[in-house]
């Protein structure tokens, strides 16, 4: 699939992404790098040790890379959790809910990581 079809497929921006990188050799070359990003990782292992602080560091390192590829099914889900897990809205949340949070999290980096699977440029 061209990188155009994996922007569609994940409920991504395109547009947006050309305006980042410029071109499709360019962003594949990014969004091909995303797996190894070690944040989705850091944040399951946070929840499960249900360190807050290591959870909220990862979810936000997360957002913040998922924004700037235009992946914003991912980006939306990871700024609810992040936002979630700010020390001041913590009080606000059980910890059912940030996995909850997490889950959606988690369905959208597979379907991410599926689609990058199929992409060449």
């Amino acid at each position: 699939m061209t990188v155009k079809d994996f922007y569609a497929e994940i409920g991504g921006d395109y547009g947006d992404a050309v305006k980042r990188l410029m071109n499709d050799s360019l962003i594949y070359r990014f969004i091909m790098k995303f797996p190894d990003d070690k944040s989705f990782d850091m944040l399951k292992t946070a929840l499960q040790k249900k360190d807050l602080e290591a959870a909220f560091s990862a979810a936000h390192t997360l957002k913040g890379v998922t924004l700037n590829l235009a992946f914003n099914k991912l980006s939306a889900a990871s700024l609810k959790l992040t936002d979630a897990l700010r020390s001041q809205n913590r009080a606000d949340y059980s910890f059912e809910d940030f996995n909850s949070m997490f889950s959606e999290v988690q369905k959208e980096y597979t379907v991410v990581c599926s689609a990058l699977e199929k992409t060449a440029v």
